[in-house]
Formats: C-alpha cells, structure tokens, sequence
C-alpha cells in the first residue's frame, strides 16, 4: 500500500518520464533507425533528427528537469525507505533515484554521441551534426534557466531568509557566467 505521504504525487515523483520514453519508442527511435540500417542514409545525417526534433526534445528534457527539483525533495525520509522496500521485493538492481536521473544522463550521452559521430565524418559532411550538438548543448543550459525562473516566480511570502538567499546567490551566479561566457 501506497503511504498517505506520497499518495497522489506520482506526477511529481517520476514527471513526465512517461512522455519522455513514449516520444522515444514511438518516434525518435525509429527514426535514428533508419539512419543505422544504410540505405540512402549516412552517419551524418542522424543530426538531421536532433535538429528535426530539436523542440520536441527541449521540451520534454527541460520539463522533467525542472520537475527533477520537486522530485528530489519528495524522495527522502519516509519516502525514501518506502522506495527501498519496493527496491528490495522487487529485487531491483538500483534504487528508484537512479532510475530517475537516467533522462538528465540522457542528455549528455546524446550530446557524446553526436560528437563521437562529427569526429568520425568528414567536416563538409558534418554541419547538421553540428546543428544537432548545438541542439542537445543548449538543453542543459535551458533547464537550468527554466529552474532559476521558476525560483524567481515563488512567493516570497512562503519563503525562508535561506531560500530567499539561495535564489539571490544562484541568479548572481548565473548572471555573472553568463558575462564571463561572453567574453
């Protein structure tokens, strides 16, 4: 039975994990398949599906990492020991927590993949694999702006001198990366 403490949270527990490996059964794996079967198809052009997709991956990437915040602080405690029993009748090789962090993983396997590919093509040959690395770079880079703006949008109010003092801290820390990247 499912404790009183995380009944009805599902949605925050595991967000839209669910979507994530729908979209990826359903339409982005069969499409990178095509790509590794030959044909009329090069290595190249396996780019082609993350600037394709490039929207659809943001949003379901960015989404669940936003989600991830609110996830992480379900999973402890109580919580955290419910899960571990499940761990353990199930005989699962990892705890849920690991499950969980593998779409964030999934993000820079990709961007490695598509590196891995560029190195091994000819550079004339290489430009949507480039466009698609530029793709999957920038996801990680807006998570954590969709994160800081969502801190930026609680209410004051509710929130303790420490958080308030945390989200100062991170958007300084932000701003100031942001002016040294552009130099």
């Amino acid at each position: 039975m499912v404790p009183s403490y995380i009944s009805g949270k599902e949605n925050i527990v595991f967000g839209n994990i669910e979507e994530i490996y729908h979209f990826h059964e359903k339409i982005f794996e069969p499409e990178i398949c095509k790509y590794a079967s030959g044909g009329d198809f090069l290595p190249e052009d396996v780019g082609h599906c993350f600037v394709s997709f490039g929207d659809r991956l943001a949003g379901l990437y960015v989404e669940y990492c936003v989600n991830k915040e609110d996830s992480m602080q379900i999973l402890v405690g109580d919580t955290e020991n419910f899960f571990g029993r499940l761990q353990l009748r199930y005989q699962l090789s990892e705890p849920l927590q690991s499950f969980l962090i593998k779409p964030v993983q999934r993000i820079t396997k990709y961007q490695l993949l598509l590196r891995e590919i560029r190195e091994c093509c000819d550079k004339s040959s290489a430009g949507e694999l480039s466009e698609g690395l530029d793709v999957m770079m920038a996801v990680p880079k807006k998570a954590n702006e969709a994160i800081h703006l969502r801190m930026l949008q609680v209410d004051p109010s509710t929130m303790s001198t420490v958080s308030c003092a945390r989200i100062f801290s991170m958007s300084f820390f932000a701003i100031l990366l942001d002016m040294i990247l552009r130099l």
